[in-house]
C-alpha cells in the first residue's frame, strides 16, 4: 500500500463543510472510502491520496453522481477544503476536521 493511503486505511475521517454545515464521516479501506450519505446510500469509491510536507494530504475521487473531488486535508490545523462541482458550477467549500481516528 502507498504511503499517503496507510495514513487512512482502517480509519475514520469526519468533517463538516462550514458554508453549508453539512457533515460526513468516511472510512478507508485501503484505497476505497466509505461513505453514508444519506439518501444515496453506502457509497464505495475508489481515492487517490498525496502527502505534501507539513501533514497536508491532497484526497481525489470521482463520485458517481457529482464527477470529480479533490479536497486538501491539512491535518496542523484541522482544517479542509474541497473543490466540488455543485448546481453546475465549481465551487471551494472550507470545512473542519471533526475527528481522524
Amino acid at each position: 500500500m502507498k504511503d499517503a493511503l496507510s495514513k487512512f486505511d482502517k480509519k475514520t475521517f469526519s468533517y463538516t463543510y462550514t458554508n453549508n454545515d453539512w457533515s460526513f464521516t468516511n472510512y478507508f479501506d485501503g484505497e476505497i472510502r466509505i461513505s453514508d450519505v444519506g439518501a444515496r446510500g453506502t457509497l464505495r469509491e475508489k481515492v487517490t491520496i498525496k502527502e505534501y510536507p507539513d501533514s497536508i494530504y491532497v484526497i481525489a475521487w470521482e463520485d458517481e453522481e457529482m464527477g470529480p473531488i479533490t479536497q486538501v486535508v491539512n491535518f496542523k490545523d484541522n482544517t479542509l477544503v474541497c473543490t466540488i462541482k455543485w448546481e453546475g458550477n465549481i465551487e471551494i467549500w472550507p470545512g473542519i476536521i471533526t475527528e481522524f481516528k
